[in-house]
């Protein structure tokens, strides 16, 4: 599935009967719109590792193992979790430098180990990196920042208010879906 589905989808959500047409460029920032706000609540985690050998310690926080010079395009800054053969670890960023950070994983690890370092990232609309079923609330979320849009610019009040209620129930319903998952 691609956003072409999910415009298609909007579209249908905003189609009113007396005026079969949208506007093209409105449709196509809604979207944009939506991916980004599907982006900060179900951000794409990306993995990026790091192999080394740590040093063990204690902190006011517990024993830990820390590892200097993790290179800092790996996403370590805004790393949601780190973990080592499938076990996640609170860490701490303990220092920042031009060689990369000092992190502390709170564990006791020992020799070599492949730290795995996930970090949110906004999906991509060229490539498809939701779920299948999600394109739906992308849609609903689509359609309701179009349909506030065209709210905006309606001379008539009734009307520009009965569009933004309905968008509002689109995004309130994405919104309670995406809770739900």
């Amino acid at each position: 599935m691609t956003t072409e589905t999910i415009k298609t989808i909007a579209a249908g959500l905003i189609t009113i009967p007396s005026r079969p047409v949208h506007h093209e460029a409105l449709l196509d920032s809604a979207l944009t719109s939506a991916l980004a706000m599907y982006s900060a609540t179900r951000p794409l985690l990306l993995c990026s590792t790091f192999a080394g050998t740590g040093a063990r310690g204690t902190d006011e926080s517990g024993d830990y193992t820390e590892f200097a010079n993790v290179p800092l395009d790996s996403g370590i800054l805004f790393a949601s979790m780190v973990s080592v053969d499938g076990d996640q670890y609170r860490h701490r960023i303990a220092a920042v430098g031009a060689g990369g950070a000092t992190v502390r994983v709170y564990a006791s690890l020992s020799g070599t180990v492949t730290l795995s370092i996930w970090r949110p990232a906004a999906h991509d609309a060229g490539a498809v990196t939701w779920p299948a079923h999600h394109e739906a609330i992308i849609a609903l979320m689509t359609a309701s920042f179009y349909l506030n849009g065209v709210s905006l610019s309606d001379p008539d009040t009734r009307r520009a208010e009965m569009l933004q209620s309905l968008g509002a129930a689109y995004l309130g319903r994405a919104q309670a879906t995406l809770s739900q998952s």
